[in-house]
């Protein structure tokens, strides 16, 4: 495996699909670095018993 370091300018916005690890349970995510604030989004599908939505699409960010 070959890592690749990127050079961060703290005045600019990126963002970055992730991979959130929770226990044994992995999730989609997407950090955002911004000069005035991170921000983490989690999201997860869960499945319910209404018929009329099988599965709901979820999601939760976290600002810091």
């Amino acid at each position: 495996m070959t890592l690749t370091l990127k050079q961060l300018e703290l005045n600019k916005d990126y963002t970055f699909h992730v991979t959130v690890v929770h226990g044994e349970k992995n999730y989609a995510g997407e950090l955002a670095l911004k000069p005035d604030k991170i921000i983490l989004t989690v999201k997860w599908e869960e499945f319910t018993d209404n018929p009329g939505a099988f599965w709901m699409e979820k999601n939760r960010s976290f600002i810091m």
